[in-house]
């Protein structure tokens, strides 16, 4: 028995706590290497992918980064 796509489907304000600001906020850092959310936006017609990215050192620190990468136009869609 499959589920529909749409059980699935939440609809939560920006100010609420929602299943992916949960998950965000409990992400685990022991024996984790890195933590990354991508992103695939258009901007004045071009297709980029936007990286935040949490890398752990093995003394509990980190260093956060992000990238931009324009990837070309397409179709939004």
């Amino acid at each position: 028995m499959s589920l529909a796509p749409s059980q699935y489907t939440m609809n939560i304000s920006s100010n609420q706590e929602g299943p992916f600001k949960e998950a965000l906020g409990s992400l685990p850092s022991q024996g984790v290497f890195q933590h990354s959310l991508v992103t695939y936006r258009y901007h004045s017609g071009q297709l980029i992918k936007e990286t935040h990215s949490r890398t752990y050192k093995h003394n509990g620190d980190y260093t956060d980064s992000f990238t931009s990468e324009p990837i070309g136009k397409g179709s939004s869609v």
